[in-house]
């Protein structure tokens, strides 16, 4: 019985230390596309400018890319993204402000994760709309 006491209070114990040692992280979303279409594939990168630490993946088939961040969230929220935007006639390395996404707050997490949404990335089709407007 003694045991199953002593059990219980370490378990708890090592669960609280947990969470008091986590910082709340981010998760880094968005979407690139090409004249709407998805480009899968793609290496997005977000930088920390101070030590130039970078978290790295890649977009999925429908385009989509998913950066998770743990530690330093603060750091990356000063930094940037880059990407190669494979795009005919475009063909060039990419940099955005991470400052221009927005926040989403999670509230399923019990971490306190935020979620910065880039949303539709198609700068081909960006430059279309500007084009039909001058």
């Amino acid at each position: 019985m003694i045991r199953l006491i002593i059990l219980n209070c370490l378990v708890i114990m090592c669960f609280s230390y947990h969470l008091n040692n986590i910082s709340p992280g981010g998760i880094f979303k968005g979407i690139i596309k090409c004249f709407k279409v998805p480009l899968n594939n793609t290496i997005v990168t977000i930088y920390e400018r101070e030590s130039f630490t970078f978290v790295s993946n890649k977009t999925n088939e429908n385009g989509s890319f998913e950066l998770d961040v743990d530690k330093n969230l603060n750091n990356f929220l000063d930094g940037y993204l880059e990407f190669y935007y494979n795009c005919p006639g475009y063909n060039e390395v990419e940099y955005l402000e991470v400052n221009l996404a927005e926040l989403i707050r999670n509230p399923d997490s019990y971490l306190r994760d935020k979620i910065y949404y880039f949303g539709i990335l198609d700068l081909a089709e960006v430059n279309n709309i500007k084009n039909t407007i001058d």
